[in-house]
């Protein structure tokens, strides 16, 4: 896990923050604690809903919003290459509940999120399935030594601490690694269909 719990989990450049301080010192900036989503967008304005920790729902319309919540992970419908997910040869990606009384405890909200698999409740992570090394997951639940994927978007939802340079650097480590211990063979003959 160490390589992608960086010491740094959000980084702003000085200057910037010093903008920032300054629209606050000019009460031009307001800092509110909470959870934020975007509800619409109209007009040229966004509507943004605030859920505060004391519980209070806020809802403020912004004629500049910005969305700074990273990626998020697609669904395995969405996943570019269809060919493979209809192989098999890529899954969705969860995780199997420690605990299976846990999965009992899943806020109605986020229920259609716990599937099962191989007999036992799992959480959908979002994203597709990936190993170690970032080989795909197939349906029979073993990585693929031929295709990688760490493209953020499909890879998120099991590794979800992926921030900035460093997590490219560790990541294209890791893949290099990889290649290495299992090479493809050299001019293996393909065929398209």
């Amino acid at each position: 896990v160490m390589p992608f719990l960086m010491n740094v989990i959000a980084a702003l450049p000085l200057p910037s923050a010093r903008v920032l301080l300054a629209l606050r010192d000019a009460d031009r900036l307001d800092l509110v604690a909470g959870h934020a989503a975007v509800t619409g967008r109209a007009d040229g304005r966004t509507a943004v809903e605030v859920q505060t920790p004391d519980g209070e729902t806020l809802r403020e319309s912004f004629r500049l919003f910005v969305d700074c919540t990273g990626q998020k992970p697609l669904t395995l419908d969405q996943y570019p290459f269809r060919s493979l997910v209809e192989a098999g040869v890529v899954r969705e990606a969860v995780a199997p509940f420690a605990d299976p009384a846990e999965a009992e405890r899943v806020p109605e909200k986020h229920a259609e999120r716990v599937v099962e698999v191989g007999g036992r409740p799992a959480l959908k992570l979002g994203g597709i399935d990936i190993d170690r090394q970032y080989g795909v997951v197939g349906r029979d639940g073993r990585g693929s030594d031929r295709i990688r994927d760490a493209a953020l978007p499909h890879a998120t939802g099991v590794r979800p601490y992926s921030y900035g340079l460093q997590a490219c650097n560790e990541t294209a480590r890791m893949l290099v690694n990889a290649w290495r211990k299992n090479p493809l063979p050299a001019a293996e003959p393909f065929a398209v269909a």
